[in-house]
């Protein structure tokens, strides 16, 4: 793994590592190239880790390292999680006679370019992996995988995350919040988020509905320019609070989920907002609607489309009940379909097959 940095896919892996933990279903040694973490959980899984850390983006140290901690360990299976770290494990497992799972799909693009970067890492790394994990179908379609060798295992909310949960009015305090309804969206502003068109679907509904508060939670190297984008009108309605810890306990005072991409695998905000019975409405991209059911458990949009959003996040806040049934449902489902339990025992017997 590059890191344990904030995102879907690191607490993922955390919670993988949990469920295999505390059912002491295998011999686990992790290496990192990053000692930043995001995720003080980690540590109480007491799990032996190695930091192999770049010294540059192409560093040859941490494919020695690498293979010395693998002759070490003896690992029969090498599971990656990313592009360079499936770079950086391919010879090794070949070397120490392992298997590879190669889980470096975690989006679904709508378009691949040829002789791209990542078209070139995929080609190279497909052909010599045991096998290819993602999070979504759309993600194994996009990067056409072949077939004999994909394998999807869908994200996994943990129950446990939703224990405890700080009062609603202490966050609603703590944020700013002075309106009755919240709409949140929660993400990284970079890559495939399109914060861009949230905000600006929100100076359209605050237009229309001036009960509402808008929130934009998270951070990363594009929060300045959206954060531009509101009018001074609206500045007391669309705040961004930046990075919180306790995302459970701010979602859980949402009216409504937003998912704004321009490309998802199987979004782990998605399944938060689920997780805790509120509507979502989500850009139709990737594996989005693998997780969202259509005017089911929330609303699919088309991408870049201000004006759709806009209309759909109306279209929930003039209609509680629709709102409330399609958050139950959305709880439901992922109380069903989204366990722990399913994600882990579904890795457990990819690695049993292997």
């Amino acid at each position: 793994m590059n890191g344990l940095h904030r995102g879907g896919k690191e607490r993922r892996f955390i919670q993988l590592l949990r469920y295999l933990t505390e059912r002491n279903l295998a011999e686990i040694e992790v290496a990192l190239m990053s000692e930043e973490s995001a995720y003080p959980e980690y540590n109480d899984l007491q799990i032996r880790t190695h930091f192999l850390v770049r010294k540059s983006t192409k560093d040859v140290r941490v494919f020695q390292a690498l293979y010395h901690l693998c002759r070490e360990f003896q690992p029969g299976i090498i599971h990656t999680w990313d592009v360079m770290t499936t770079v950086y494990a391919l010879p090794v497992a070949k070397l120490v006679h392992a298997k590879l799972v190669n889980g470096m799909i975690t989006d679904a693009p709508l378009k691949i370019y040829r002789w791209s970067e990542m078209f070139l890492w995929s080609r190279l790394t497909f052909a010599f992996s045991d096998v290819i994990v993602a999070n979504s179908y759309a993600g194994l379609h996009a990067y056409n995988v072949p077939p004999s060798r994909s394998v999807c295992i869908h994200s996994a909310f943990d129950r446990r995350r939703t224990i405890g949960l700080q009062d609603p009015e202490t966050i609603r305090k703590r944020l700013g919040v002075h309106t009755s309804k919240v709409v949140g969206m929660v993400g990284i502003f970079s890559g495939r988020k399109d914060f861009t068109t949230f905000v600006l679907a929100a100076q359209v509904v605050c237009q229309a509905f001036d009960d509402v508060t808008f929130l934009a939670i998270g951070g990363g190297p594009t929060l300045d320019s959206v954060r531009e984008l509101v009018d001074l009108v609206n500045k007391e309605r669309i705040l961004f609070p930046g990075w919180q810890t306790g995302i459970e306990s701010i979602v859980n005072i949402f009216d409504i989920g937003v998912l704004s991409s321009f490309s998802e695998g199987a979004s782990n905000s998605i399944l938060e907002y689920m997780a805790l019975a509120k509507p979502v409405i989500a850009t139709d991209v990737g594996g989005t609607a693998e997780i969202v059911i259509d005017k089911v458990t929330g609303l699919l949009v088309p991408g870049r489309d201000v004006q759709a959003l806009a209309s759909a996040i109306l279209s929930l806040l003039t209609k509680p009940e629709q709102a409330c049934a399609m958050g139950m449902q959305g709880k439901a489902r992922v109380a069903d379909v989204f366990t722990i339990e399913g994600m882990g025992s579904r890795y457990l017997k990819l690695y049993s097959d292997l």
